[in-house]
């Protein structure tokens, strides 16, 4: 019974996810294949594109919070021994004014939050596409490790995909081996 009123319902939870996801590893999987053109110093590049995207979506954000910070920088350092918030300078911040710019400040650093996961969100699909384009590159080449010498033998597959991006969003993802965990690990370093 159970099972009739999921199918009716487009399967249980993790179907509805996995068919949710499925447009997003189709786009990975078209970027990295056209990805498969880039020179290696190309592939590289993106990273940059990808840091720089992030510091111009934020840039504005950091600005406004160094002005709040240079502004309580000024007259908390600053104040006479008398303790009445008199600064050198002849600026004077009430209590309520500081607890503004602390409140401002906190603002500032939940919008920046937000925008970083908003750009991270925009940019996932091609920044696995750069990930699966490099173990592309790496496959069967090895190297020295420890003392031990290691092949690199992955290329993900689309389940790792869905299991980097649900990993990704910071959600759980449970599957039969750690592989996706493995790959997605690698995400932290671009």
């Amino acid at each position: 019974m159970l099972k009739a009123i999921q199918k009716l319902l487009g399967g249980n939870k993790n179907e509805r996810e996995i068919r949710r996801l499925w447009p997003v590893v189709e786009q990975i999987n078209e970027l990295a294949e056209s990805f498969q053109s880039l020179t290696d110093e190309q592939l590289k590049g993106k990273t940059d594109e990808f840091k720089a995207k992030i510091h111009e979506s934020v840039a504005e954000i950091e600005e406004d919070q160094e002005e709040i910070r240079e502004q309580l920088q000024a007259t908390e350092g600053d104040t006479d021994v008398g303790g009445d918030g008199q600064s050198a300078e002849g600026q004077e911040l009430t209590l309520s004014e500081r607890q503004d710019l602390y409140d401002q400040l906190d603002s500032l650093d939940k919008e920046w939050h937000d925008t970083v996961e908003d750009v991270l969100e925009e940019i996932l699909p091609e920044a696995f596409a750069v990930v699966k384009e490099t173990c592309r590159r790496f496959l069967g080449k090895s190297w020295e490790v420890g003392g031990a010498t290691m092949s690199w033998e992955m290329v993900p597959y689309d389940v790792q995909l869905i299991g980097g991006i649900v990993l990704h969003r910071g959600n759980i993802a449970e599957m039969k081996t750690g592989e996706a965990k493995r790959w997605w690990l690698l995400l932290q370093f671009i």
